[in-house]
């Protein structure tokens, strides 16, 4: 087990989880192979489902409290990252005895998978949000981590979030090391040269008579944030990536979520409230797309007349992000030549697609797993496109794995 990394990625709506078996070992993500879309496969659903029967609670994870319904003996619990972990205070009593029960869910769920289960017990790593707050009950976190049976013998097992999302997205699992005087180091090239972002600055570099240095943004829009991470490279041909500038908005799909429930009045509202999580997510994908939605109560949303209602929420979040993104642009970055979009969001098209035209309007280069930006392996294209799609949504569990945080100085909480 010698080099073994869990990382877990604790999403609000869908949580992933990768595994670095051994130093040199390429990471791999927990996978269930019996869902046919390479994007969705890899995500572990966050929902827990509190049923209260007499005075004790009986608790759900996953998919099967992702199928129960609100009511009056059962609690979901859903989203609840955004009030479990809060930038400005600690969270709620009923938020933290949720996370208990999910984070031990989530070991026995790991220990069960065939190519986790010896490494059940390695250390783990949890990336969260670049929230500075966070640093202050660490202690708690990995209280809650060991009482539930996780390894946290790393003092750093809490990860930034927007860190480990560019790792990921610039290695894509890979981990290459060399032993030289009895220490282990990073072999830079192995690790990053075939990347999409760097191999673009290296030809850039080498080929063109522009100026030498580089900036490379990554954009990951998610269900409670929108996270940022920048790189500036003085001289493009080199590999080893600078300290990265990183930032994490409160912007996340839930508050797009928020918007389509209220959108077609209270009485829809209401019966939207009482979808379960599986139905929500059936909703919202339908709407996006411009299909209908049969509401299990009674009503059809999606029709003609909404239309117009789901258009306009999805522009006036896109532009929310869009601001967001401007607002980092101008404060933090230097240069910038390539944009990488990555997270679920970003997959949307009415909000992918309206920050790729903003950020082409203004010269930038724009990339994301559609385009070729994760090349590993055989095949055609489209064999690799597949492969790698789940990176698009599972880059920072693979970042947080990645040896360059066991190696090189990262920032810390």
């Amino acid at each position: 087990m010698d080099g073994a990394r869990i990382c877990i990625d604790f999403g609000s709506s869908f949580t992933k989880v990768a595994l670095r078996a051994g130093w040199d070992q390429r990471t791999l993500f927990l996978e269930d192979r019996a869902i046919l879309d390479p994007l969705q496969r890899i995500c572990v659903p966050s929902t827990v489902c509190e049923i209260k029967t007499g005075g004790s609670s009986n608790w759900v994870c996953g998919k099967k409290a992702m199928q129960m319904s609100p009511s009056a003996d059962v609690v979901l619990h859903r989203n609840w990252k955004s009030q479990f972990i809060k930038p400005e205070d600690s969270p709620p009593p009923s938020r933290l005895a949720a996370a208990g029960k999910f984070f031990e869910w989530l070991r026995q769920e790991v220990a069960r998978h065939q190519s986790f289960a010896e490494f059940v017990d390695a250390p783990v790593r949890v990336c969260l949000p670049d929230f500075k707050i966070l640093g202050q009950w660490k202690g708690y976190f990995g209280q809650l981590l060991i009482q539930a049976g996780w390894n946290c013998q790393d003092s750093e097992f809490l990860e930034n979030e927007p860190y480990t999302n560019m790792l990921g997205v610039l290695t894509c699992g890979r981990n290459a090391t060399h032993v030289w005087q009895n220490e282990r180091n990073l072999t830079m090239d192995e690790m990053f040269d075939r990347s999409g972002g760097l191999l673009y600055a290296k030809r850039r570099a080498l080929l063109t008579d522009k100026p030498k240095d580089f900036g490379v943004m990554i954009v990951d829009v998610g269900a409670y944030t929108t996270d940022f991470a920048y790189l500036y490279f003085p001289d493009a041909s080199e590999f080893d990536p600078p300290d990265p500038v990183t930032e994490s908005q409160v912007l996340g799909i839930r508050e797009l979520d928020a918007e389509l429930e209220s959108a077609f009045g209270p009485v829809h509202a209401q019966q939207i409230r009482g979808l379960s999580t599986e139905e929500f997510e059936k909703m919202r994908r339908a709407l996006l797309i411009g299909d209908t939605y049969a509401l299990p109560s009674g009503g059809m949303l999606g029709i003609r007349e909404h239309q117009p209602l789901v258009a306009e929420a999805v522009q006036r979040f896109a532009r929310r992000v869009i601001g967001c993104l401007d607002e980092f642009q101008s404060a933090k970055t230097q240069r910038l030549d390539l944009a990488i979009l990555s997270g679920g969001g970003s997959l949307i098209s009415g909000i992918g697609g309206a920050v790729r035209l903003h950020l082409e309007g203004k010269g930038v280069r724009v990339q994301d797993y559609g385009d070729g930006l994760f090349k590993s392996g055989d095949g055609t294209a489209e064999d690799q496109r597949i492969r790698n799609a789940p990176l698009v949504r599972g880059a920072s569990a693979i970042g947080g794995c990645s040896v360059y945080v066991d190696l090189l100085p990262r920032r810390k909480y």
